[in-house]
């Protein structure tokens, strides 16, 4: 249950009258919130009190009026005052860059410290929500335990926090704020949960997903979007710089390519797992490469992807490499579930490498080619004269003989019993054994 003094409309406080802030504060105030904003700018009050707020946002200043009218948000620098008078206390002061290019948590741990010492003077539980942008850790190692030093109190019983991160784009915030495609409520209480659920109940349905979350999860979203964005963004820029060297419209051009809403502007790839391979997406990435080498174009972000594959595949071997296994067994070595195409296979890659630092191995694939594979390997070492060898006639025996399995294709354990792993290290790398193998056992590459 959730106290009544959050029920309905509770009163917030908005500490940092910058960007977020003022939208943040000036959006729940025409839903029919009382809100106190906060900033330590006298000016920047003064301004905002007048109805004449200190930056530009299209609607701002008619949201804004409209609340002023309603006596819905009043401005101040008190924020002793704020947070006795509020049940939420909203956070959201910027967070620079360091000198290093890290992340400056100064603004924020000073303000939840501050609001941190109100509590002192409050007998009821009071919910402070973070929606600065912050690093995994930030809120559990840094931000509560500044908040439960300064108020002499506990997370969880005398006060609550979330992390509820924003995505506000300059130019379209009050679109952003009201039609959000997600929200994000980082926590470890229920309570905190339900009371932000509440909160954004206006906009919560079938095209704004509500997520629940522990706080690493919600702080690394909101750095995964912007960095996404960031990519994105590079990504056409380097293509169309390679469309004009080839007198191509690149607008045109990527025109094209967004229409391809299967693939392309799509959730497809976007799954965390094995390195990709195969006879198109290594070939063609490397020929593209090439060609913006012989332009004499600079595309960073395009030559790295090769170099980034290559990482995943060393990171998973040596993985696999530390478990110091007498026998090491893969289920499955084509490039792709279910063919029979080993070119540029990642797993075969794989293999060939713990093969050259002396591993014992086996492997089985249902639909792989012995030839295939012991061409493969030839070409690299010339020494697999008998492919049978590390061949595996079935799963059955592979599983037997190996202590570590390496799981490539889930086609090939939906029929084994998890009785068959109880002794053994599974490395999964497509997520299809989590929960049939004990936690001790088992290790999901990216999960």
């Amino acid at each position: 249950m959730v106290n009544d003094d959050f029920d309905n409309k509770p009163v917030l406080s908005v500490f940092g009258m910058g960007y977020v802030g003022v939208v943040s504060s000036v959006s729940f105030a025409n839903l029919g919130h009382k809100v106190i904003g906060v900033d330590v700018n006298e000016e920047k009050l003064k301004q905002l009190t007048n109805g004449k707020p200190p930056l530009y946002e299209p609607g701002l200043i008619k949201r804004l009026n409209s609340a002023i009218k309603n006596e819905k948000i009043h401005f101040n620098s008190d924020g002793h005052k704020a947070v006795l008078q509020s049940t939420i206390s909203i956070i959201a002061v910027g967070t620079p860059s360091d000198a290093n290019g890290g992340l400056n948590l100064d603004y924020v741990i000073s303000v939840a410290s501050e609001i941190g010492s109100y509590l002192m003077e409050i007998n009821r539980y009071h919910l402070i929500v973070l929606r600065s942008t912050v690093l995994p850790g930030s809120c559990k190692e840094r931000i509560i335990p500044a908040i439960e030093k300064a108020s002499g109190k506990k997370y969880g019983k005398d006060f609550g926090f979330i992390f509820n991160p924003e995505f506000l784009r300059e130019g379209s915030a009050f679109e952003d704020f009201e039609n959000s495609p997600l929200t994000v409520a980082g926590g470890e209480f229920d309570r905190d949960i339900s009371i932000i659920r509440n909160l954004y109940e206006f906009c919560i349905n079938d095209d704004n997903q509500f997520f629940a979350e522990h706080f690493e999860f919600a702080e690394l979203l909101k750095y995964v979007n912007n960095t996404f964005h960031a990519l994105k963004i590079s990504f056409a820029n380097e293509i169309g710089v390679l469309a004009k060297s080839a007198n191509v419209d690149g607008h045109r051009l990527m025109n094209a390519f967004c229409a391809d809403t299967k693939l392309n502007i799509s959730s497809a790839y976007l799954r965390p797992g094995f390195a990709f391979g195969g006879s198109c997406l290594p070939k063609d990435t490397s020929a593209l490469i090439s060609y913006s080498k012989s332009k004499k174009i600079d595309t960073k972000l395009i030559s790295s992807i090769l170099e980034s594959n290559d990482a995943h595949i060393k990171r998973i071997e040596k993985i696999i490499a530390e478990k110091k296994a007498n026998c090491i067994g893969f289920l499955g070595i084509s490039f792709k579930p279910g063919t029979d195409d080993v070119r540029e296979s990642a797993s075969l890659k794989l293999l060939e490498n713990l093969l050259s630092h002396g591993h014992a191995l086996k492997y089985y694939d249902t639909h792989v080619n012995e030839n295939a594979v012991k061409s493969f390997l030839n070409q690299s070492y010339g020494y697999i004269d008998k492919i049978e060898e590390i061949c595996s006639p079935s799963v059955k025996e592979l599983v037997s003989l190996s202590d570590v399995i390496v799981v490539t294709d889930p086609n090939l354990v939906k029929e084994l019993s998890p009785s068959m792993f109880a002794d053994k290290i599974v490395i999964d790398l497509v997520r299809c054994l989590e929960d049939k193998i004990k936690p001790s056992h088992y290790y999901g590459i990216a999960w």
